[in-house]
């Protein structure tokens, strides 16, 4: 480690964790602001002494938020992370065993809450879908992105923005895609003036929802007021066939009452523009 190194690490607290498979580099810059600039942070990322997905700076809290900066090893700063946030989120629990955290990235402010002894869950708010939200660079339909680097049989690609750009390729074999090699290349296609994260996913069960079926999820928790998961477990039961009055009953509404009896025909007209061919009775 260079005398460089040496002063940045000796000066401020520094933690390194993994969220998941990516790792982290955390300092903790609340108490001693000192600046950490981008040829720093190449400068420790090509020293490879502590190896790091990305680098994260904790600033000094604001109003019992905790606002973080993230930075990938060539210095740039990216918008979000979640399971960097999470990284962050338990670090804060450890310190001041405060269970339900908010986070303030670049791209907006995200609420984590610790569940049991070390696991954390994040809300990453409402993703985004427009072109121009990603962003890309020019107008196209964001449920069929086409790489040109790709072969057929890897598809078109769904962006969206989770706070940094995704594109999300569905494959019938995870195991045989070269990550390594194509990432980087897509990262860095011409569609992508901030780069993108890049995932390629394989579909395991039928319970499993379809990343383009998202939208349809968060407009049904949205019109029931319901969480997350119960809207996927609603909307994979009337997936697999069931009735409207099935579906309840799995997330556990037993009578129309329960929603109220106003919302009764909105749901019956998002269930018929949804699954058309449904023949079954409600």
């Amino acid at each position: 480690m260079n005398k460089d190194t040496n002063q940045i690490m000796a000066l401020i607290n520094a933690y390194r964790m993994d969220g998941l498979g990516n790792n982290f580099v955390i300092i903790d810059r609340r108490k001693n602001a000192l600046e950490i600039s981008k040829d720093k942070i190449v400068s420790i990322a090509n020293k490879k002494i502590v190896p790091f997905d990305q680098l994260i700076t904790l600033e000094k809290e604001e109003k019992n938020t905790f606002p973080i900066k993230i930075y990938n090893p060539d210095g740039i700063e990216a918008t979000a992370c979640g399971n960097g946030a999470r990284c962050v989120a338990y670090l804060i629990f450890q310190e001041k065993k405060q269970k339900n955290i908010s986070i303030k990235t670049k791209e907006r402010v995200l609420s984590a809450e610790v569940v049991g002894k070390q696991n954390v869950e994040i809300n990453m708010g409402k993703p985004k879908f427009g072109w121009e939200e990603v962003p890309l660079s020019e107008s196209m339909n964001t449920k069929q992105v086409s790489i040109d680097l790709l072969e057929k049989e890897h598809g078109n690609g769904f962006c969206l923005n989770v706070g940094n750009p995704h594109i999300i390729f569905f494959v019938k074999d995870c195991s045989k895609i070269d990550i390594k090699k194509l990432g980087p290349k897509i990262e860095n296609y011409r569609f992508f003036p901030e780069r993108t994260n890049v995932t390629f996913a394989q579909v395991s069960g039928k319970n499993v929802i379809d990343i383009n079926e998202l939208l349809v999820v968060r407009e049904l928790a949205d019109l029931l007021e319901l969480s997350q998961p119960q809207a996927v477990v609603f909307f994979s039961s009337l997936k697999n066939g069931n009735s409207l009055a099935k579906a309840l009953r799995e997330i556990g509404v037993t009578s129309v009452s329960q929603i109220g009896l106003d919302i009764w025909p909105d749901l019956r007209s998002w269930r018929d523009r949804n699954f058309p061919l449904s023949k079954k009775i409600s």
